[in-house]
């Protein structure tokens, strides 16, 4: 089903019926269906009726007008589904938020006509058993839902996604962060962990094959079953339903902005004797960084955080998320400036976006925060800009952090530069890095539980020693020109630079395998070099989400490309 460029008979069917804001709330009409052109509609079990929506991704790159759609409020609907998919020859997307920039659930460029996308947001339920300090919820429970209940039992996590609409199924499946390891002097905290989201789930339950009784079914998975690891960052091959996710006792965070620090400051390669204000100090003091660079600027928008639980003087608290409201829509000055943008306002732009932000910080009182970690760490929300992102994962050793950023400015400055000299604009949003620890079985639930096979944080098999990752993503506007290949050559440099001590991994749910056609276009990346990262737990868990969905109902087309 072709996106976005469908003739306007087309159009005039979605504006019919009602599906150009993305939904539609009942099964379409055979008259419907055949303006749509997308075939007669799947006789579904029971008490389900499919329905022909749009399904549009984070960013509007992936944009099909036309889609069979359903919803369910029970996993044993997805069951059901599932066995009659098999059947049926149907592939079966579980769907959440939507959320991401890859097209890990559907392809843009693919025949869309015998894909069910599964709406996962009546799977909505979230409970909370404070004494265990643990978190139930359903596929479709966003980020949102779920920090608040934690927060309202004096409960968070370590760190999480700063956007909260997100469904817990799809972070859970591109193996979700956020930001954050420990500082100098901080003791551990019992259900932290400082890899991804993933490596904090206690169990799940999947609709997956069952050999017993040759059927799909509801299985409920422990972390100890050596079927688990697979499923935990399962990259949209595995249907997850329902989730249980340890977490620690809540502790309030100060959150600090600086917008005068520069990048060369922050990425020096040689930490100075005086004014130390490199990355590597921050971590060491307080841990937990956030870098937004403007485009064609130098000195971009650092945020750290550190554990205070006593109120710090002069400090604003805070009682709620998404306190940054002078970056919550695409409105004033950056809104117009965008409306407008050509290539060679960049330059204008990102020194606009600076100023916005210095000033926004300074009128709304947000450039000193205290509050708990669910209030001051979430901050996007869905009315930010939307961008599409080429994003990495490097992994490195703690003390090499300094090494990666130094190195990666130092390539992306000069790229910038030469560029601009060719009156090329390729990047016209910000660069954004993160920290995060990597997934380590000591910091699961029991202390011994085996990491998430597939996600970028996972251990790099006999290499301990790089236990750090740093997350660098390059944002623009969807379609600017040239994008592709500058994002291309920043893979290539990240993968071949920093080969001698440290790992290159894409970050599941954005962009990567760039050439200049595009992402996930580099077919060597795809068949060999990012396996090759994981050693052999990609081949086990291949096998593993092989064995649980034997009819590959649960793939896609970029999917059947990777596992």
């Amino acid at each position: 089903m072709a996106p976005s460029t469908l003739p306007n008979s087309r159009r005039a069917f979605l504006t019919a019926l009602g599906t150009a804001p993305l939904w539609v709330a009942r099964p379409a009409s055979a008259a419907e269906i055949a303006t749509a052109g997308i075939g007669a509609p799947p006789t579904l079990p029971s008490g389900l009726s499919a329905f022909v929506a749009a399904y549009v991704n984070w960013d509007g790159e992936i944009r099909i007008d036309q889609t069979w759609q359903v919803r369910v409020s029970t996993a044993g609907h997805v069951a059901d589904l599932a066995n009659w998919a098999a059947s049926a020859g149907w592939r079966l997307r579980a769907m959440g938020r939507r959320h991401n920039w890859s097209p890990l659930t559907i392809d843009a460029t693919a025949d869309a006509a015998r894909v069910l996308l599964v709406d996962t947001s009546s799977l909505a339920e979230v409970s909370v058993d404070r004494g265990s300090r643990r978190v139930t919820a359903g596929a479709g429970a966003t980020m949102d839902g779920i920090q608040d209940a934690l927060k309202t039992n004096g409960l968070a996590f370590a760190h999480a996604p700063a956007a909260g609409d997100l469904s817990i199924g799809g972070a859970l499946a591109i193996g979700a962060h956020g930001s954050g390891v420990p500082a100098t002097r901080e003791s551990a905290r019992a259900g932290w962990t400082n890899g991804s989201l993933s490596n904090a789930v206690v169990s799940l339950d999947a609709v997956a094959w069952d050999p017993a009784t040759s059927r799909y079914a509801v299985r409920t998975f422990a972390r100890a079953d050596p079927a688990t690891s697979a499923l935990l960052c399962h990259l949209g091959r595995a249907f997850v339903t329902r989730v249980t996710l340890q977490a620690g006792s809540s502790t309030r965070m100060r959150c600090r902005s600086y917008t005068t620090i520069s990048m060369d400051a922050l990425c020096a390669r040689t930490r100075p004797w005086l004014l130390d204000q490199t990355v590597s100090s921050f971590l060491e003091s307080s841990g937990r960084i956030d870098i937004l660079l403007f485009p064609n600027t130098s000195t971009p928008w650092l945020k750290v955080w550190s554990l205070a639980p006593s109120w710090p003087l002069l400090t604003r608290p805070v009682s709620g998320p998404y306190n940054y409201t002078f970056a919550d829509a695409v409105s004033g000055p950056i809104g117009d400036a965008l409306n407008a943008l050509t290539g060679a306002a960049t330059p204008a732009l990102g020194q606009l976006m600076w100023t916005t932000t210095t000033a926004g910080l300074a009128t709304t009182m947000t450039g000193d925060i205290w509050g708990e970690p669910a209030d001051v760490t979430r901050y996007v929300r869905p009315t930010t800009i939307k961008v599409t992102e080429a994003a990495n994962a490097v992994l490195c050793r703690r003390s090499d952090v300094q090494r990666v950023l130094s190195d990666f400015w130092s390539a992306h400055k000069a790229r910038i530069s030469r560029y601009a000299a060719a009156g090329r604009y390729p990047v016209n949003n910000t660069v954004a890095i993160r920290v995060t620890g990597t997934d380590t079985a000591a910091q699961s639930p029991s202390g011994s539980d085996a990491p998430p096979a597939l996600s970028a944080t996972a251990a790099i098999p006999g290499r301990p020693e790089l236990d750090t990752v740093v997350w660098i993503s390059v944002l623009t506007l969807p379609g600017t020109a040239d994008s592709d290949a500058f994002f291309a050559e920043t893979e290539a440099f990240l993968r071949t630079t920093m080969s001698s001590y440290a790992v290159v991994r894409p970050e599941w749910s954005k962009g990567w395998a760039y050439t200049p056609a595009g992402p996930y276009t580099d077919a060597t990346a795809l068949a060999s070099t990012i396996p090759a990262t994981f050693g052999s737990a990609w081949t086990s868990a291949k096998a593993t989400l092989a064995a649980l969905d034997p009819a590959r109902i649960y793939a896609s087309p970029l999917l059947d490309r990777l596992l």
